[in-house]
């Protein structure tokens, strides 16, 4: 797929490093390529790193709000229980979509990217579009990824050259290009294989089952891309919807692994291996991310502290706020004389309560003191 801008500024780049810091070395080209395509989107490794720190302080919150709506699955508390999340994530101004911003930006670089590696004579040689175009009628092929010349080229028996130098021979008189021949392009592009051969595997060649050197690419591509995954996810931040959905997750830790098996069967061994490159320098990355901004665990005292907060019974603003002085010119606030104490209430036997005996009605006639209450434990 073919990305306007970026697939042609990366083509330049893989082309330079190709001709003059790797040696004509297209595996090598491959390895510092990817280097430098992880350094390009590590800014953007940056900014999901900090979304997840941002997440990770409102956590708690978040866990006090799910548990106060625990075991009620119905539409409508479920929505409220949404909302009031939401109204957190906007009041601690946390943008939970934030993150998935550098992924989508992502996409059509490795798009663009894959274009580059699979079109060398394109981005490595230089080739034209029209020449390539020769290439591909001469051999019968759909104009796709050039790659698969290389391989032609390879697999071309003596006896069949003379008919496919023929044939571009025509292609190329046809298109009206006069600056090269057939000889001298088979004999260019038989060159580049060499360079596309390392540890006597043809990066043009497509895996197969069959008992050879290059069975261990699949193999490879399955090993790196399942353990990068593990380790990618210890080193993020997990939500709270991604640790309800474990089970799912472990599904996806062999489904994407193994389809990564598959491509690298459909496609020649340099998409394979550059895949593997980014699976390695992808959990790397992470382990960086992770030691420069570090996502705090959620502790115990932190979820009580949300659950109290949550209830109204503990806010900051409440142990900072100072009392006012009352407002003594309220009416509420009126004068009552105080009571004197001066004399001694005196009780007549008469107004004495009823139920009281003799004896103690004497008391009260001898004493003229009335009776202590008493209370009753």
């Amino acid at each position: 797929m073919n990305i306007p801008v970026i697939t042609p500024a990366f083509g330049a780049v893989i082309g330079w490093m190709y001709k003059n810091i790797c040696f004509e070395n297209y595996m090598f080209t491959l390895v510092l390529f990817a280097v430098f395509v992880k350094l390009l989107l590590f800014p953007l490794g940056i900014k999901q790193q900090k979304t997840s720190l941002k997440q990770a302080k409102v956590r708690p919150m978040e866990a006090a709000i799910r548990k106060k709506y625990a075991g009620r699955n119905d539409k409508a508390t479920q929505q409220k229980m949404q909302q009031e999340i939401m109204e957190l994530y906007k009041t601690e101004n946390v943008n939970p979509a934030a993150g998935c911003l550098p992924l989508l930006l992502q996409m059509p670089i490795l798009f663009g990217l894959y274009s580059v590696i699979v079109n060398p004579l394109k981005y490595i040689a230089g080739f034209s579009n029209e020449i390539i175009n020769v290439l591909n009628g001469a051999f019968g092929m759909r104009a796709n990824y050039d790659i698969n010349i290389l391989k032609a080229i390879t697999d071309m028996g003596t006896s069949v050259k003379p008919a496919i130098i023929d044939n571009i021979n025509n292609g190329l008189a046809g298109a009206n290009i006069t600056s090269v021949n057939a000889n001298g392009l088979v004999s260019q592009i038989s060159e580049l294989t060499n360079h596309f051969t390392v540890a006597g595997i043809d990066l043009t060649v497509n895996p197969t089952f069959a008992w050879n050197i290059y069975l261990i690419i699949p193999i490879l591509t399955f090993v790196f891309a399942f353990f990068s995954t593990k380790i990618i996810r210890k080193f993020t931040y997990q939500t709270q919807q991604a640790q309800d959905a474990q089970s799912s997750m472990a599904l996806m830790d062999w489904t994407m692994p193994l389809f990564s098996v598959w491509i690298s069967f459909s496609l020649p061994s340099a998409i394979a291996i550059y895949w593997i490159l980014q699976n390695i320098l992808s959990a790397i990355q992470q382990i960086v991310l992770y030691k420069m901004y570090p996502i705090p665990p959620v502790t115990d005292e932190e979820l009580k502290e949300a659950e109290l907060k949550l209830k109204g019974r503990y806010t900051e603003n409440v142990k900072n706020t100072k009392l006012e002085e009352p407002d003594y010119s309220s009416p509420i606030y009126e004068d009552v004389p105080e009571p004197s104490f001066d004399e001694t209430p005196s009780i007549s036997v008469s107004s004495a309560p009823n139920g009281l005996t003799g004896k103690i009605k004497n008391r009260i006639k001898e004493t003229g003191k009335p009776l202590k209450a008493r209370r009753k434990i």
